[in-house]
């Protein structure tokens, strides 16, 4: 039996307090970083990670949401447009066939920055915006951050674990521009403002 489509508007209330809790982790470790230990930097690296990943999948549920109205006015008319390459990965879902020929539902590996850059591209879509998201030292400090993440996740040597005050600055640097640019679309699209979709996550 396929899965029902959740509540959407109480489902992105409910990921929109979560993006309020991790933004309530990231100050409290960011307002650690000057402590002697150096566990604070390290959660600060993955509550911000934490917190970009959770707002990419709020992005495409939102998202979704549209699509789904989309798709159905769609097949309303006399050329039908099902984009279920986008459905999908909006939903974080991939297919494969058991052993049996039947097919099942699993969850999509996407990696952290394409996946952040599908979530606004589809945002921006869906909100109407004319804004280009620009790929300039934010964003190589985006890609930067995400290694600096992985090495604390699977970390290979000691070394590895001891997060240096550049790296605190490249971190900070990606979720500005995350911040930046997710704020830029919403400007620059009509009908929606800052009030009305603020971004829960306060800046550090």
């Amino acid at each position: 039996m396929e899965k029902p489509i959740k509540d959407q508007s109480k489902f992105l209330t409910a990921l929109s307090e979560m993006l309020g809790v991790l933004a309530e982790d990231m100050i409290l470790c960011e307002s650690q970083l000057k402590e002697p230990e150096l566990a604070w930097r390290r959660m600060y690296v993955r509550s911000t990670f934490a917190a970009i990943e959770a707002l990419s999948f709020f992005l495409k549920q939102h998202t979704f949401n549209g699509e789904i109205f989309t798709t159905l006015d769609s097949l309303k008319t006399s050329k039908p447009v099902i984009r279920t390459r986008k459905l999908s990965l909006l939903m974080d879902e991939t297919y494969i066939l058991d052993d049996n020929g039947k097919p099942r539902t699993v969850k999509a590996k996407l990696r952290t920055v394409p996946n952040l850059l599908f979530a606004l591209s589809a945002f921006r879509e869906s909100v109407g915006s004319k804004h280009i998201l620009v790929k300039d030292a934010g964003f190589h400090a985006l890609k930067k951050g995400v290694r600096i993440r992985d090495s604390l996740t699977h970390p290979k040597n000691p070394e590895s674990l001891n997060v240096t005050d550049e790296q605190i600055g490249i971190v900070k640097a990606a979720f500005a521009w995350v911040r930046r640019e997710l704020t830029q679309i919403i400007k620059d699209s009509p009908g929606v403002t800052i009030t009305t979709m603020e971004m829960p996550i306060k800046d550090i």
